[in-house]
This record gives C-alpha cells, structure tokens and sequence, in this order.
C-alpha cells in the first residue's frame, strides 16, 4: 500500500527509532525493522507533552485492562481496536516460597488468566491491532507454543488470516488451541530459528506481516505494560528485584517459551540488563521443575515451566548472596502449566523420587 492514515496512531507517537544506529522512521507506511540497519524498532513518544494531560489519578477511570496506558499505547483514541480482555492480572503474595527462601517480600505476577492462557497476549494484542492499522489482511510467526496461540486468537478476533510455524515437538496441546481458532499451522524439524526460516518461504512479505517478537514494533509496546502494572501494583514504588524468564541461546528444554537458539533482540535485551545493574542466571531442567512443583504445593499456583525457571534463579540469587534476603522481590509466571503436562508428569515423578541425600 502506498501510505497509513496518520489518523490511526496516538497523536503522541513521535517515531519508531532504531537504537543500533540511530535512525528515526515515520508512520507514513508500515514498518517492521529499520530500513538501515535490519535491527528492531522500538516507539518514541513526547512524554513532555504528556505529562501536561495525564496523571496517575486517571487510570482508575480508564478500565482495567492494559489499555488504561492507552495514552502511551500506539493507537489513536478513535481506532477502534481488537481487545480479549488482556492485562489486569494479579500481582499475589508469596508468603510461604518466601519464608521458605529466605526474602523479605516475595509477589508473583500471574499471568495465565491472559486470553489463551499467557503473557503473550498482552504483545500479540497490539502486534495485530498495528497490522490493521497498517492495512494489513494476514499475519504469521514461528513460534514455541503461547505465541502462536495468541497471534490466533487475535488474528481470528481482528478478521485476519494467519499462519505459524513451529517446531515439530511443540506441545499438542498449542496445535490444537491454535487450529481451532483458525490458523494454518505447519510443524517443522528443529528449533524456532528452523520454524522462522519455513516462515519465509510459507508465508512471504509483503502479503504476510510477521509478527515474530521484534519483527514489528509493538509487540514490546504490549509487553511493557506488565511494568507498569507492577508500578501501580506496588504504590508506584518499585521492588528492589524483579526476575523475568528470558530465553536465548538455549537448544533444548522443557520450557518451549526458553528454547530461543538466537534472538533477535539480544543486544536490547544486554543493554536493558546492564543497565538496570540486573544479572542472568542459568537454571537447570531439575531446577525449575522443582520451582513448578513448589508453585503448586506451597502457593497454589499450577505454572507453566517458564514460571518454575523464576523460582529457580531466586533460589541460586540468594544462596550466592546477590539477592540478601531484604528486598521486595517479583517473579512473573508467564503461562498456565495447563499446556506443559508431560513437564508437570516430570515434575511429579521428581517430588515421588526418593532423595539421595
């Protein structure tokens, strides 16, 4: 298409800008990466203009899902956009994990009560929402399961066609949730970059918008939401720690979400990390199987593999010292364990093991 009405897109977007090289691009047509350099795009908005027309005081008269930050969301007031109900989810004590490892406060950010069960949601939401407003009519992704099934959902809610790729023992479950809300899905040897190559050919640009993470510019803008949720969650003072289940550089692992070879955001992701004096920690398959099983058994919470990792690194943080016990601390649990139950049968048969200490 030759051009996108500006009309569609919050008058305070200023431009999607590109932090490797510096390039600003315009909402005159649709934009996926920067047109230099290949890198993502992230969205700039005139937060000084902002603040002269809204304050914390008006979110309580702006709903409960995420789009209460509607004003530094991508869309016009007037686009009328796609919603399942997405955001708004809990933030809920810990209290026994947390006597248990040894922390002052310990809060989880339950995210399964998403549309198809995820925090997938919360990106795919607006990932679908920018391809209409693009004068999009068909999207695709590879993906590892929760991705997929919520690029269907919204896709199917928006009139959209879809297509997915993704690796051939992604759990059934995902195939199924994400046929039956009318994607084509093809299954692929090997890993989600295997998946993201088939896309290429199966489902080409320009007919095709990809909507992988960071392929597109407002994927991350519905991500960022959880951080402000937490923010208001917490008083709008923030908690000291904050451990989020990241994927990159993984090749095998029962938490699909992880298994991400080579990401395509990875010098974002450092440079937030450092940035916020904030570490990586790799855990173990037994690890966060045992953080699944304590979810459960201690706090009720029946979580995806993804959410388990989280209380696996708190464990390490705080047995080395990095986490010292008097901090307010948050883990997200990104997915329902619904959709992992052979990892939950591990899980089970690993509590049912005798101990060998």
């Amino acid at each position: 298409m030759s051009g996108v009405p500006r009309s569609a897109f919050n008058p305070h977007l200023a431009s999607l800008d590109c932090p490797a090289c510096g390039r600003a691009h315009d909402l005159s047509a649709p934009r996926s990466v920067c047109e230099s350099c290949g890198r993502p795009l992230v969205a700039r908005y005139d937060l000084g203009l902002l603040r002269g027309v809204l304050s914390r005081t008006d979110l309580p008269r702006a709903g409960t899902d995420l789009w209460r930050y509607r004003a530094v969301l991508p869309f016009a007031p007037e686009f009328p956009v796609t919603r399942l109900g997405e955001g708004g989810t809990p933030l809920l004590p810990l209290p026994r994990l947390a006597a248990e490892i040894g922390v002052a406060e310990l809060w989880l950010k339950e995210e399964s009560g998403n549309p198809t069960q995820s925090f997938k949601a919360r990106g795919l939401a607006l990932a679908v929402n920018g391809a209409v407003a693009f004068g999009k009519r068909a999207i695709a992704l590879p993906s590892a399961g929760n991705a997929g099934s919520a690029a269907a959902a919204y896709a199917s809610a928006a009139g959209l066609r879809c297509r997915i790729t993704v690796p051939d023992d992604t759990p059934e479950a995902f195939l199924i949730e994400q046929r039956a809300l009318g994607a084509e899905v093809k299954t692929v040897p090997g890993t989600i970059s295997d998946a993201g190559r088939e896309l290429a050919s199966w489902a080409p640009a320009p007919e095709w918008w990809n909507v992988a993470t960071f392929k597109e510019p407002f994927r991350l803008e519905g991500k960022k939401t959880l951080g402000y949720e937490i923010a208001e969650q917490c008083g709008w003072r923030l908690p000291e720690i904050i451990l989020y289940p990241t994927g990159g550089g993984t090749a095998a692992t029962v938490a699909s979400g992880l298994r991400v070879p080579a990401p395509f955001a990875d010098t974002l992701i450092l440079e937030a990390m450092r940035g916020s004096g904030g570490t990586a920690v790799a855990v173990s398959e037994e690890e966060l199987l045992d953080g699944m099983s304590a979810l459960a058994m201690s706090e009720g919470c029946f979580a995806c593999p993804e959410g388990g990792a989280t209380i696996a690194a708190l464990r390490q943080l705080r047995t080395s010292g990095e986490v010292t016990g008097k901090e307010r601390v948050v883990v997200y649990n990104t997915g329902s364990g619904l959709k992992y139950l052979e990892a939950w049968q591990q899980a089970a048969a690993r509590r049912r093991a005798p101990s060998l200490a």
